[in-house]
């Protein structure tokens, strides 16, 4: 299962653009321009997944996107999954 999660870009006072995930806090980075910034923010939002399961923390789920745009994880998707819907007790095997 692949979760879409909104995200935020903002324009910086140095004309670079800066992108933030509200359901993510921890998932911050930066671009020269949309297109940069959107190739980084994937990888700033699977970083910060895998920080959640690493510590085994409960995964934020993504709230409506409402218009905004979404970015979905990809390597990560079985580690979350599992994470998400394992028996309790078990283990993750990366």
């Amino acid at each position: 299962m692949l979760f879409a999660y909104p995200v935020e870009l903002i324009k910086d006072d140095n004309n670079t653009v800066r992108a933030i995930f509200p359901d993510v806090p921890e998932a911050i980075t930066f671009g020269d321009d949309e297109d940069e910034v959107l190739l980084h923010a994937c990888d700033a939002l699977e970083t910060a997944l895998a920080m959640e399961v690493d510590e085994k923390q409960k995964l934020p789920r993504p709230s409506p996107a409402k218009g905004r745009r979404t970015v979905a994880q990809g390597r990560l998707s079985r580690r979350i999954d599992e994470h998400l819907y394992r028996p309790p007790n078990s283990r993750i095997v990366l």
